[in-house]
């Protein structure tokens, strides 16, 4: 499928409009109503745009999901704002978009941390008595490469918890 002739040259939106859940956002992309929304739901949605900006923003990507545990942490794990505030604090510094930050604390002094981010998310489960923290992070790279800033979290939280041992794998996830 050919795009419009009113798609052409410079007139190609940057990216493609967030559909989901936002009735009318759409309809500001269309150029002069020439073609039907439809029409141009189907484009966006298959990618059938072969050229310019539509074609790098609709391949699929490669993204890495750290999941690692951290043994034998230095980090007092009971102090759990402490280290909820520590978390916060290294997402931004690593300039990741914070929506959301939930903890659950266990009877056993234990807590799970979730913060979904703009970009996916980390979890963070503690368990104090045996010192060790379970990782998961993950960063898609839909509109960005994000490794640089998986590593960089990755290190912080290595260099905040000090654990003596640390066992990581890696999954790549397509996005």
């Amino acid at each position: 499928m050919q795009p419009s002739r009113a798609w052409a040259g410079n007139r190609i939106p940057a990216g493609p409009p967030n559909l989901s859940g936002t009735r009318g956002r759409f309809s500001a992309c269309v150029i002069g109503g020439a073609r039907s929304l439809e029409y141009w739901l189907r484009v966006w949605h298959r990618c059938e745009v072969l050229d310019g900006p539509m074609k790098a923003m609709c391949a699929t990507k490669q993204s890495r999901q750290i999941l690692a545990d951290f043994e034998g942490c230095e980090f007092d794990l009971r102090q759990k704002m402490r280290l909820k505030k520590a978390v916060r604090d290294l997402l931004v510094r690593n300039r990741v978009h914070v929506l959301k930050t939930s903890a659950h604390c266990f009877p056993h002094d234990g807590m799970t941390l979730v913060c979904i981010l703009a970009e996916s998310h980390l979890a963070l489960h503690t368990w104090p008595e045996k010192g060790l923290v379970n990782v998961d992070l993950f960063l898609c790279n839909y509109s960005r490469d994000n490794a640089d800033k998986v590593k960089g979290i990755e290190e912080d939280l290595v260099e905040l918890l000090k654990p003596k041992k640390v066992s990581r794998h890696t999954v790549i996830r397509l996005s």
